[in-house]
């Protein structure tokens, strides 16, 4: 891993670490409380993007390790007072984090920005258009 992706990769873990705990303080936590699922649904697809930004793999490896976190999210639920962990929670994480990776494939397939290339600086589709 260059020394680039390990410091963006450093800004995203700070930025979730102070999003989850703004999400678990309770004044925020009612404020969403009637859009739970939505909320956890635009807050997944949101680390999608920061993974993509960090990460630059592919969009599977980071669908996948979104998924990761967001089944680690909910159990750590598990062991906190007032909260539970929920599979319908993780499913909503799981269709944000869908959405997003079929945006930045379609985004990657049409556009080819810097943040579609994998981290071997190929872009993902280059083998089937002969492009480096």
């Amino acid at each position: 891993m260059k020394q680039a992706e390990i410091h963006r990769l450093a800004w995203v873990a700070l930025l979730l670490a102070a999003a989850y705990a703004l999400a678990l303080w309770q004044p925020v936590r009612a404020w969403y409380s009637d859009m739970d699922k939505l909320a956890h649904g635009l807050a997944f697809a949101g680390v999608y993007a920061a993974l993509v930004w960090a990460l630059r793999w592919k969009p599977w490896a980071l669908a996948a390790l979104a998924l990761v976190l967001g089944a680690g999210v909910e159990a750590h639920q598990y062991f906190l007072p007032s909260f539970t962990a929920s599979m319908k929670d993780w499913l909503a994480d799981a269709v944000g984090i869908g959405l997003a990776c079929g945006g930045h494939m379609l985004w990657c397939r049409w556009r080819t920005p810097v943040q579609c290339h994998s981290s071997s600086g190929r872009l993902p589709h280059a083998r089937r258009r002969g492009v480096t």
